[in-house]
């Protein structure tokens, strides 16, 4: 990924939901990754609280609630789509069990993938572990299922509605971006995120979906943070390690004059995100 595309992704969308909100999306991805939460043990020789708070009892508590978050998920892999799942345990409770369960009764089939050669063969030959001492690692499990049948294209669904004249400041897109509306806020997405989102009929907490680029005040449209770090479309100012710290605190420092606006503060290549150059002063954030 390019620098300038770092920061924003356009096909990417964050939720913060318990795994149950994703029950109802049937068919729905074409990739699954569960990293579940788990009893540590891989983490022993590393974390001494995973050590003091381990328990007989520990595994079964964690089995319990990774069933769960395995059956909320399973029915929203597609057809020919993969289901990935990793603990950081070594116990067969939370490994192979729940990993048999699925083929067994939910018409996956076991992948075959080349791990590192020091990685050891899961029981039952299901999944790998990485063991402290064998791999250059803390110890964990990693097993992909596939769903039998023929992984298919997207069905055709109506584009988004886009923001037209957006007169805010240039924005260059590619055919598969859109700059659509959300509130207040102007945001790109390219167009597969844009569909996936309106076969999404359950409720779902978003954090971002895609890259927030602008937000309509009543001075206009106001660059985000996201934009810094997703593209070039504003002049950049380069500047010390210093500065870029004093910046990232949100603190202001001396800088030479330029024409009034804004401007992308950029340390050793990188996007930091926007100053506005007031002449005099300049002031951090948006």
């Amino acid at each position: 990924v390019s620098q300038s595309r770092y920061g924003g992704l356009n096909n990417i969308a964050v939720t913060q939901n318990d795994t149950a909100a994703f029950k109802p999306m049937v068919q729905m991805f074409d990739l699954v990754l569960v990293d579940a939460p788990c009893s540590g043990e891989g983490m022993f020789r590393k974390d001494p609280n995973a050590r003091q708070e381990w328990n007989d009892n520990s595994p079964k508590y964690c089995a319990d609630r990774q069933w769960i978050i395995v059956n909320n998920l399973i029915e929203s892999v597609k057809e020919g789509g993969y289901l990935i799942y990793a603990t950081c345990t070594f116990n067969r409770q939370e490994n192979e069990e729940i990993m048999q369960y699925v083929l067994d009764q939910h018409g996956f089939e076991l992948v075959s993938w080349q791990p590192p050669k020091a990685c050891v063969t899961g029981r039952n030959g299901l999944g790998f572990y990485f063991a402290p001492g064998f791999t250059q690692s803390e110890g964990l499990y990693v097993c992909v299922l596939r769903k039998k049948g023929v992984l298919t294209g997207e069905k055709k669904e109506n584009s988004p509605e886009r923001i037209k004249d957006f007169t805010g400041f240039n924005l260059v897109l590619n055919d598969n971006e859109a700059l659509v509306q959300e509130g207040n806020f102007a945001v790109i997405r390219s167009s597969s995120l844009g569909k996936q989102l309106q076969r999404i009929k359950s409720p779902l907490r978003y954090v971002k979906r895609g890259v927030v680029v602008a937000e309509a005040t009543v001075k206009g449209w106001v660059p985000q943070h996201d934009l810094a770090l997703y593209s070039d479309s504003f002049p950049a100012i380069d500047c010390t390690k210093h500065e870029a710290l004093m910046y990232l605190r949100g603190e202001t420092f001396p800088i030479p004059p330029y024409t009034q606006g804004y401007y992308t503060l950029r340390y050793q290549g990188v996007n930091l995100g926007f100053i506005k150059h007031l002449g005099a002063r300049i002031v951090t954030g948006n």
